[in-house]
């Protein structure tokens, strides 16, 4: 394992208040069953078992069905000419092993998040943030979402469908490219480098990175800010939600609270 080296470089953080109730924690998480996400899995759940409440960015059920409720998008297959459609779908077929034939109706976004799992190894039979949501659910937790269903219709309406298309298409011409900088993402976050972390997000996302990342920082915030108040609460989101100027980090601490790493045991 990447050894830290700065204090920032942490996915595990205490959160007080004078408000507060207790102390509370936010985990920066990927959504990926590579073995390298869990190393701190049996620090995180003692955590959790502490805490009243489980939060993620959207509740994991309605996740998993997120696609199905998704209003009608343009298919892929339609935005795309057959010809470049098609070597498109033989590229990832032979590259990550997914049949975009079979999921063209999600939005190219959704797309690309389905190829980085792929990537990386299926070491555990489900997801970092499903498993701690699984795990927060058996122990009797109460299990909320920071943001609705309806908050990612928006976020999803407002994403660039052609700046989408085009990074499907750079993914599938510059396949070793992409795949060097998915096992590059694994391992920063198993360094837990979390201002790298949002720096390579940020730069992934380019055009759509205020929405993509920054807008939905803001609302998480406020969401989390009115739960910490009120109960104590375990908060798993994406790692790259933590860093930067405008990540969550920054902004619960200009809301008055008081955050602090908290080193592996």
């Amino acid at each position: 394992m990447t050894t830290r080296t700065s204090s920032r470089n942490s996915v595990l953080w205490s959160i007080e208040g004078p408000d507060c109730p207790g102390t509370s924690y936010l985990m920066g998480t990927m959504h990926v069953r590579d073995r390298r996400a869990f190393n701190r899995w049996q620090q995180v759940i003692q955590k959790v078992e502490t805490c009243e409440v489980f939060a993620a960015e959207i509740q994991i059920e309605q996740l998993k069905s997120l696609p199905r409720a998704l209003p009608a998008v343009e298919p892929l297959h339609r935005l795309l000419p057959v010809r470049k459609f098609q070597k498109l779908r033989r590229q990832l077929r032979k590259g990550a092993g997914i049949d975009i034939e079979s999921c063209d109706y999600l939005p190219p976004v959704l797309i690309l998040q389905l190829i980085d799992e792929a990537l990386l190894a299926r070491d555990y039979p489900a997801s970092l943030d499903e498993s701690l949501w699984d795990y927060a659910k058996m122990q009797g937790k109460e299990l909320l979402g920071l943001e609705t269903v309806d908050a990612q219709f928006d976020f999803l309406r407002q994403l660039n469908s052609t700046f989408q298309v085009g990074q499907l298409l750079e993914v599938g011409s510059r396949w070793p490219r992409h795949r060097r900088q998915a096992m590059r993402m694994a391992a920063l976050y198993e360094a837990e480098e979390i201002d790298r972390l949002y720096q390579s997000a940020r730069q992934g996302a380019g055009k759509i990175r205020k929405t993509l990342l920054l807008q939905r920082n803001e609302h998480m915030a406020r969401s989390l800010s009115g739960l910490l108040r009120s109960q104590t609460v375990f908060c798993a989101v994406g790692a790259a939600h933590l860093g930067g100027g405008k990540g969550l980090l920054r902004l619960l601490k200009k809301d008055g609270f008081k955050v602090k790493p908290v080193p592996p045991t």
